[in-house]
């Protein structure tokens, strides 16, 4: 009798284990997140946004110019651009999105938009 019952708990101790950790397995396989993508409305719309500064600015048509992404900002659903490079007509230029517009942080048109501090020019 002895036997039959130590034989009983062993079992019983085995079968808790095994559920234990088909539940621990279950719990590090938990499904990825849907992967993130561009938001196609979102980036059609800051591009253009920045097509009408670039065409205030000079007079090229909007076909000439290329975006290139150069830093993305992952979201919670979604990612989006957070920097673009932009060429064309010869020009290349570097957009980056601050609060809810797009700076020129960078071009290689030097004094375009430079700024200066008692009228010293840091270019």
């Amino acid at each position: 009798m002895r036997i039959k019952s130590l034989l009983i708990t062993t079992i019983s101790i085995a079968v808790f284990l095994a559920a234990s950790s088909l539940l621990i397995a279950g719990e590090r396989k938990k499904p990825s997140p849907p992967l993130r993508t561009m938001d196609e409305k979102e980036e059609k719309k800051s591009q253009d946004q920045l097509l009408k500064k670039l065409s205030f600015l000079y007079s090229c048509k909007v076909k000439e110019y290329q975006f290139q992404c150069l830093k993305e900002k992952i979201g919670m659903f979604n990612k989006s651009c957070s920097e673009y490079g932009i060429s064309g007509c010869g020009n290349k230029f570097i957009y980056t999105k601050m609060g809810g517009t797009w700076i020129l942080t960078s071009s290689n048109l030097q004094g375009l938009y430079s700024t200066s501090i008692d009228g010293v020019n840091p270019y």
